[in-house]
This record gives C-alpha cells, sequence and structure tokens, in this order.
C-alpha cells in the first residue's frame, strides 16, 4: 500500500461525483504508524494555501485519480498546514475533528 499511495503524487483528488478538487502536492505519513495518512493539496494563485485530506475511505479510480469522501469547499476549508508539513498529534486530531463533522 505505501508504494501505491507513494505513486499518487500529481494524480488528481475527486470527489465522489467526480468533480476535480486539486492535485496531490505530497504523501503525509501518520505519525503513529509511519503508513500514508493525508494527502497534501496546495490552492491559490501562488500555492500558498496548504490542506491535508485523509485517506481514510478513499480510493484509486480506474484512472488513477484519487477519489476522497469530500466536495472541494470541504477540502478547501479545512485547516491550512504549513509546508515543510510536519505532522503533530495535535494537528492530527484537529484533522480528525474537522473531517468528522464533514462526513456529519
Amino acid at each position: 500500500m505505501r508504494d501505491e499511495m507513494t505513486e499518487l503524487t500529481g494524480h488528481e483528488v475527486l470527489d465522489e461525483t467526480g468533480g476535480k478538487i486539486g492535485k496531490i502536492a505530497d504523501v503525509i505519513y501518520s505519525t503513529d504508524t509511519a503508513e500514508p495518512a493525508y494527502v497534501r493539496l496546495d490552492f491559490g494563485l501562488l500555492k500558498s494555501h496548504h490542506v491535508l485530506v485523509p485517506l481514510e475511505d478513499a480510493y484509486r479510480s480506474d484512472h488513477g485519480d484519487l477519489v476522497v469522501p469530500f466536495d472541494k469547499n470541504t477540502v478547501k476549508g479545512a485547516p491550512k498546514v504549513p509546508t515543510p508539513v510536519a505532522l503533530t498529534k495535535p494537528l492530527e486530531e484537529q484533522l480528525d475533528l474537522y473531517y468528522a463533522g464533514a462526513r456529519a
């Protein structure tokens, strides 16, 4: 799974209806398991707005893109993260709370 997720960089992230959300800039690994846990997307004119999207419940499309259970507005509204991303327990908890609320 780790190699498969590393190959995601540069692929599109789509919502469940096939709408484009953005391109994957990086794969971020869990602090606990060292397994792929998030992908980083960069938004804005200068790609200065960075967010993480969880890989939980995401899947690869037939074309190799990543399909996530969130729409573009939800992803763009996620907590901003600096780059390079330093994934910490508090950040993971903040992201878990945000995306759990988006699923409700």
